[in-house]
């Protein structure tokens, strides 16, 4: 396991308050930055991207 998550309470994802945003931060943010992604620089990560539908006008 990763070392920071040793601590983590992972019952917490269970509940309802615990959405797609807490997801990110909380539990995929660390991760990422262990492996070395910024949003910056060579290795980046696009946080928030547009979807566009091809028959939307």
């Amino acid at each position: 396991m990763i070392e920071v998550f040793k601590e983590f309470y992972f019952s917490f994802v269970k509940e309802d308050e615990f959405k797609e945003d807490s997801v990110r931060e909380v539990l995929l943010v660390p991760i990422l930055d262990k492996l070395g992604y910024k949003s910056y620089g060579t290795y980046t990560v696009e946080r928030t991207k547009v979807l566009v539908h091809p028959l939307d006008y």
